[in-house]
């Protein structure tokens, strides 16, 4: 393996370590883009690449919300 290759690798494995935070709720968006080294911006396409929601709005508190309307 060259060694572009493994960099290209392990910008890959911090992109996916910092996605499951995020989508575990561990980091906010802004927090998981800072671990690897990406804007917030280049997170979200990596994130929709990947079908990880970027919005994270619990159905619960969308229906609490609908109700007052």
């Amino acid at each position: 393996m060259s060694e572009d290759q493994l960099q290209h690798l392990q910008e890959d494995l911090r992109a996916v370590a910092a996605a499951r935070l995020y989508a575990n709720r561990q980091v906010s968006i802004g927090k998981a883009a800072e671990l690897c080294d990406l804007t917030v911006t280049e997170l979200v396409e990596k994130l929709a690449e990947w079908h990880i929601p970027v919005i994270q709005y619990p159905m619960d508190q969308l229906r609490h919300d609908l109700a007052d309307w």
